[in-house]
């Protein structure tokens, strides 16, 4: 009967001393919930109440909600890799002839005013002709000029001679008019002889800007031995029906069509495509650079600046980007795509990028303010498999606030509802309050 005592009297007092215990922990609690106590069985609490050195302790800080930038999805475009316009050039013949060398071939390297072909044209000899019967008709009219002043040089002595005779009453009055008229009719001749001589300058220099358009130049002719057209020499030949067709920029040749024997003409073609199209001798390219012709849509046109970075790739290199730049934007929509196009230039240094080569571009999305705001990733926490904020309230107290998650970039999270713009939040140190909710989840639960 006594040990029966005991042992009650024991039981009893475990019971108030665990109660005991209890009650302490529950006046010593850093949380605290505002109104009702919460149902049995939710772990959660909704305030968190700290003191200033666990505020210190656990690096509380807190800053409002801001309203969130949304990035439009990123968009790839494929285009083709083209030579630049600017830095190429086409190879035609200025005149009508029969190719008689072609002295390059796709893929080789020119310089600009390097010949490239010789075309026969009987337009050539008669080019040089020309220029050589202009340049002895120049000759003849500045003799004949010189002869004239001269002349008159004489005549006007004379004039005067005779006038001082007439004066000492040696030479009669009409020796003295047929002097002057004498002197009269070779000025005239002079004045003829200069406009002959302005003549004969003009058509050398039309004969001359024709040689030069046709890549000539001026034939030389050595006076100093007589010249014989019979001879077979190369340095005999004053005129030759052998044009240099030369390139007209530096480059690589990306194209080329004419082989020897082709007929071609001004028209810089070696023949008509089916269409009806000419067709160039070849094409020239710096290839240094090259373009990028990209069809870009109207949502995204008002993100594509001059001077705007866009990433490029081709399997052409696998694992290599290229780094391109807007260089010229389109000034109207198709009406069809409603697209712009816009040109990119991309450096191309070691010839990587040819023409006609497939090539993808990445456009990055427009970032635009959203009505609703983002938090920090960090400021994030998940209780109860649900999301969850904690609001700054008055000094100390921290509210514990469900939220519904939208967009997730980088390190910033759009919060859909439950948190309004400008609202104070905790930015560090989340985690800590959420441990504190946890901790008196338990201990609530433990002592219930």
């Amino acid at each position: 009967m006594f040990f029966k005592l005991c042992r009650s009297g024991l039981s009893v007092g475990f019971a108030l001393t665990v109660l005991g215990g209890c009650a302490m922990e529950r006046s010593q609690a850093s949380l605290v919930e505002p109104g009702n106590s919460q149902k049995s069985g939710n772990s959660s609490r909704s305030e968190v109440l700290l003191t200033g050195d666990q505020e210190r302790v656990a690096g509380i800080k807190t800053a409002p909600a801001r309203l969130a930038l949304v990035k439009s999805a990123p968009l790839e475009l494929s285009s083709t890799v083209e030579a630049p316009a600017d830095s190429t050039g086409i190879v035609y013949s200025p005149v009508n002839g029969v190719v008689a060398r072609v002295l390059v071939d796709v893929g080789d390297s020119v310089n600009a005013g390097e010949t490239v072909a010789l075309v026969n044209s009987p337009d050539i000899s008669d080019a040089q002709a020309s220029y050589l019967q202009d340049l002895a008709r120049l000759g003849q009219s500045k003799a004949l000029l010189k002869t004239i002043q001269t002349r008159l040089e004489i005549s006007r002595t004379n004039e005067k001679r005779v006038e001082a005779l007439n004066k000492e009453g040696i030479a009669a009055k009409k020796d003295v008019e047929n002097a002057r008229a004498a002197t009269v009719a070779l000025r005239s001749e002079e004045a003829a002889a200069v406009g002959a001589l302005n003549a004969a300058r003009a058509h050398l220099e039309a004969a001359r800007v024709k040689l030069r358009a046709l890549g000539l130049a001026e034939p030389k002719i050595d006076y100093s031995k007589e010249f014989d057209p019979a001879s077979t020499a190369t340095s005999d030949k004053i005129v030759t029906s052998s044009l240099p067709i030369r390139a007209p920029v530096s480059g690589v040749v990306v194209k080329k069509g004419v082989f020897p024997g082709q007929i071609v003409g001004p028209g810089s073609t070696i023949g008509s495509n089916p269409d009806g199209r000419t067709t160039a001798l070849m094409t020239i390219a710096d290839l240094r650079k090259v373009w990028v012709l990209l069809e870009v849509p109207q949502s995204l046109s008002a993100a594509v600046k001059l001077g705007k970075t866009i990433n490029f790739r081709t399997e052409s290199a696998p694992g290599r980007s290229f780094r391109g730049r807007v260089s010229k934007l389109a000034q109207s929509f198709n009406a069809d795509t409603r697209t712009a196009q816009v040109r990119a230039e991309i450096d191309n240094s070691d010839r990587v990028l040819k023409p006609g080569m497939l090539i993808i571009a990445s456009l990055e999305g427009e970032s635009i303010q959203s009505s609703k705001p983002a938090v920090p990733a960090k400021a994030l926490q998940t209780i109860d498999g649900k999301d969850v904020v904690f609001v700054k309230g008055s000094d100390h107290h921290y509210r514990l606030r469900p939220v519904a998650c939208g967009d997730r970039s980088g390190s910033a999270v759009e919060i859909e509802s439950g948190l309004r713009p400008e609202e104070e939040i905790v930015v560090d140190g989340a985690f800590f309050l959420k441990s504190e909710v946890m901790r008196e989840a338990i201990t609530g639960d433990a002592g219930e």
